[in-house]
């Protein structure tokens, strides 16, 4: 994970908690990975005490979205430092649904790769 790397990365308060922590994005999904991109991580937990760390440790909020379920996700941003954090296992579970889908067809389109998760997430068909 991303703490392991320098002393600059430590600073992440998850480094040492209990939070599910997964790499997504392109730098997954596609091969070759794309290195002029977000370094970007889903995370499942408690959004609220979640979000208040990463404030702390300098991220700021992006984007908040209600979806199907009523329940919210966040993605919060520290230099290309992008976080996605939701409460919803079911949001998780389809996320990387959609993850794992766009790394097997290797969906190196950035516009590819957002009809699959839109599609997956919230049944949206282009």
């Amino acid at each position: 994970m991303f703490w392991d790397k320098p002393v600059e990365h430590n600073k992440y308060l998850w480094a040492l908690s209990h939070w599910d922590i997964t790499p997504v994005g392109s730098r997954v999904t596609c091969s070759p990975p794309p290195m002029n991109t977000d370094t970007d991580y889903l995370v499942l937990g408690n959004v609220r005490k979640i979000k208040k760390h990463l404030i702390a440790a300098g991220f700021r909020p992006e984007y908040r979205s209600k979806y199907n379920y009523n329940s919210i996700f966040y993605s919060l941003r520290y230099t290309n430092i992008n976080v996605i954090v939701t409460s919803s296992k079911h949001f998780q579970r389809k996320f990387l649904l959609a993850t794992s889908i766009a790394k097997e067809l290797n969906l190196l389109e950035k516009y590819h790769r957002v009809a699959l998760f839109q599609a997956i997430l919230y049944d949206k068909h282009p």
